[in-house]
């Protein structure tokens, strides 16, 4: 009905799924341009039909800077890998807010490794591009590795982390989580899957924080998967904790239903990990080690390499 879609535009606009938004000006706009549309159809009452079309047509009005950065996605100006697998490259999701309208694109976020003492290296803070939130976020990042991995040897490397092609400023931490994922691909060079997207912040511990956007996220993801071919195993991470801020639009949740889109929902960052390489990410065991074969194993085995190539260099 009528009634059920304005519900669903003022969730979107609370962004949460049990709450309603305050901002009566915006529902009294929609409801003045879902009755036009409703009076070009002779109708007598505001139906879903009218207040879709209401909604549609104000993002329609709306979109062009987001049409113009998709129309680079897809004549591969800006380059953003939807399938196959690659190490230390992984695709995070970033919102652009114009204040009037948000939407989400897909950013590739890339990592390099080498045995050194410079830690993470955040470059966009380098260049003098990044807001204070995103730089603490990235030094969160030195301090997992140092706890999780290298407890009996010193974290020796230097890890430079990039948003490719981002000439703007930035700022958040909502891309904590696709960051550490890339970083421990080109440690451990494993390759992670590009027909996925992630956003979350990540704390010392490896929990997935919550974030802002999600759904502008999912569906700027979902809106570029769809224009270049949608393979069926394409979908968005995201933190468990933002399950009651998704309010998607009707194509993204039909995608869904149909199984060619996919919402995967982590608590930790080990999670994330076995999704994007489909391999166990390992649990730490008592001695401070993990299994050979998983993730953190490959992790630990090649930060400890790294740490016997500066200890052989100082002697």
């Amino acid at each position: 009905s009528g009634i059920q879609e304005v519900l669903a535009y003022s969730m979107r606009n609370a962004e949460h799924r049990h709450k309603l938004s305050t901002r009566f000006s915006l529902i009294a706009d929609l409801l003045r341009e879902a009755d036009w549309w409703a009076r070009g159809e002779n109708k007598t009452v505001l139906d879903a039909k009218a207040v879709r079309r209401a909604v549609e047509m104000r993002s329609f009005l709306h979109r062009l800077p987001e049409d113009n950065l998709e129309g680079m996605i897809l004549s591969d100006e800006i380059i953003v890998q939807l399938t196959g697998n690659a190490v230390g490259k992984a695709n995070g999701l970033a919102v652009h807010d114009r204040g009037y309208f948000s939407y989400g694109i897909p950013v590739v976020v890339s990592a390099k490794v080498a045995p050194g003492d410079g830690g993470v290296i955040n470059i966009e803070g380098e260049s003098g591009l990044s807001g204070e939130i995103f730089d603490k976020a990235v030094l969160i990042l030195s301090g997992y590795l140092r706890s999780r991995y290298a407890r009996t040897f010193p974290l020796s490397i230097t890890a430079s982390v990039c948003f490719e092609q981002m000439y703007t400023p930035i700022d958040g931490d909502s891309a904590t989580a696709v960051q550490l994922c890339a970083i421990l691909s080109a440690i451990s060079g494993i390759p992670l899957r590009q027909d996925l997207a992630m956003t979350g912040s990540v704390n010392q511990l490896g929990d997935v924080q919550p974030v802002g956007g999600v759904s502008e996220k999912i569906e700027g993801f979902h809106s570029i998967c769809v224009k270049k071919g949608l393979t069926g195993t394409q979908g968005v991470v995201i933190p468990w904790r933002n399950r009651n801020q998704l309010i998607l639009s009707p194509e993204v949740e039909q995608d869904i239903r149909r199984g060619v889109f996919h919402i995967y929902a982590v608590h930790h960052i080990d999670e994330a990990l076995e999704l994007f390489t489909n391999r166990p990410a390992g649990t730490l065991k008592a001695d401070g080690t993990f299994d050979n074969d998983t993730v953190n194993g490959f992790v630990s085995r090649e930060l400890r390499r790294m740490a016997d190539v500066i200890r052989s260099y100082e002697t």
